[in-house]
């Protein structure tokens, strides 16, 4: 997929893409198997670093570089970031949704 230029409000050019059909989907699987741990009474410090590593991911998955500036970066520019990643994939995750799926039910096999 390609980058696409993006100046964030604050002045700094990211590049970002949307994300793949698949990598949508393995996010929602990262984020149940998260979930246990997220809402434990018991995860304190282990539950944040769950929280903060799925926020991330995407943001690693889709914008170029997201490791080498991340540290430099404000809340508002994170948050910018995830909303055109968001904006980015709606239409390609909706297409996939319409799409019937290649495995077979017991239905079709009968």
């Amino acid at each position: 997929m390609a980058y696409q230029e993006r100046k964030l409000s604050s002045g700094r050019v990211v590049y970002i893409r949307p994300l793949t059909w698949n990598e949508f989907w393995e996010l929602g699987e990262r984020r149940l198997e998260s979930k246990p741990l997220v809402e434990g009474t018991a995860g304190g410090a282990d539950a944040l670093r769950a929280v903060r590593l799925l926020r991330e991911l995407p943001l690693r998955l889709c914008v170029r570089d997201f490791d080498v500036f991340a540290g430099q970066c404000s809340v508002a520019e994170i948050v910018e970031m995830e909303r055109a990643i968001d904006a980015l994939s709606e239409v390609p995750v909706r297409e996939g949704n319409s799409v019937p799926a290649a495995v077979p039910t017991a239905t079709a096999e009968a």
